[in-house]
Order: C-alpha cells, then structure tokens, then sequence
C-alpha cells in the first residue's frame, strides 16, 4: 500500500491528494481501502472494500503539494468496531495543539524500500511555518512557498518523522483519553529526508471542513 488513510464515516476515508494518481502503468489508480491493519505478516480481522469514488479538492494539482486532500467514497457501508472506528475532525481554526501523533506503515528510513510491516506511530511538535518555508520555498511542490492551509511538524530532537508510504494518513490529537477519541488535525502530505532535523509537510484539516462537510454529510 502506497498510502493511508483515515475512516471519517461509514462511506468516506480522508487521505491526500496525491494519493488518488491519475491511473497509468506506472502509477495505477488505487481500488481498494483495507481496513483493521494492524500487521502485514498476520491474517486476522482486516478485511477490503472496493473503492467507488475518490474525490480531490477541486484546487489541487498533481504539479503542486497545494491542498493536498481527497475524499475516498467506499462502494460499501463500513461496519463499526472495536477495531474500526471513525475519528473527529479538529474544528479550532485558531489552535494548533501540539505535540501530536503520526501513523503509517511507511519507510523507516530514506533507505528502506519497502516500508513497514507493522502500523506504526511517532510523537511530533507542530512548528512554526517559516521552519517549512525556509526549506520549501521555490521548489517544484512550494513555489509560492508555503500557505495558511497546511502544517509545518517536526521533530525538534530529530530522528522521529512521517516518510514515504505514510502519505495521505492523519496527524492526531488525542482530544479525550479516557474514550480513546481522536481528532485529526492534518493529513500526511509532503517532505524531504525522513528522520532528519527538517520538518515535513501537512494538509490542515481545518482550512477545509465545509469543503469534505459537503461532500461526506451534505449534498455533495
């Protein structure tokens, strides 16, 4: 699996933009989400659902990192469980908590090819967007730099981070512990050398909650 995902609803996985390729030999469309993975080398509850839609924001381009989120439309009702659950969206514009939480069954590190096989998480500090700005700006993905729609997080200690294959999956709050309930602040987007002292990207949930509102609960 190249990407993750987040279950928001019983039709509806957030994920990032530029997860849902345009769909070529080298670059093939995705087709199914699965879920309650916990362990790639272990066959217990995690079933597939076929995809029916994915849906990126209308602004997105695939030449850029700019709002970097999509919607996936599952061809089936998701069946709720102990092990399968829908998480909130964070709806504060005006707070960034900090530290948050990080999951995916992406690269260890820049030389690891295939990526983990177990699900994964990592402890990391929301920082400020200049640190992003400072190392983004001009390239092909930033070349306006970066915007009030997106995450700059890090680690400050280094050696912690989101690599290839985490793409698409959330940035968590854990908003209430005693219910085991999660908000997802971001969703995982772009960066550079995993693990090092550089700060990676994130689409800010935030900045489009009318927008995925629309589509998952209203007429869209």
């Amino acid at each position: 699996f190249d990407c993750g995902g987040t279950v928001i609803s019983d039709r509806y996985v957030l994920t990032a933009a530029h997860c849902a390729s345009k769909g070529n030999n080298v670059n093939p469309a995705p087709e199914i989400v699965r879920f309650a993975e916990l362990d790639l080398t272990v066959d217990e509850d995690e079933f597939d659902i076929e995809i029916e839609k994915i849906t990126r924001h209308p602004a997105h381009r695939f030449r850029s990192s700019y709002h970097d989120i999509a919607l996936v439309r599952l061809k089936e009702h998701l069946r709720f469980s102990a092990v399968v659950r829908p998480a909130c969206l964070w709806v504060d514009v005006d707070a960034n908590p900090s530290p948050v939480i990080a999951t995916g069954f992406g690269q260890l590190d820049v030389a690891d090819e295939r990526g983990s096989n177990t699900l994964r998480k990592v402890q990391l500090d929301v920082q400020d967007l200049s640190g992003c700005n400072n190392q983004f700006l001009g390239t092909r993905n930033f070349p306006n730099g970066m915007t009030d729609n997106q995450l700059c997080i890090g680690s400050s200690r280094g050696g912690k981070d989101t690599c290839q294959g985490d793409s698409g999956g959330p940035i968590q709050v854990l908003a209430n512990p005693k219910w085991c309930i999660y908000h997802v602040l971001g969703v995982t987007s772009a960066g550079s050398a995993c693990g090092t002292m550089k700060p990676a990207v994130y689409t800010k949930v935030t900045s489009y909650i009318d927008w995925i509102e629309g589509i998952v609960w209203g007429s869209g």
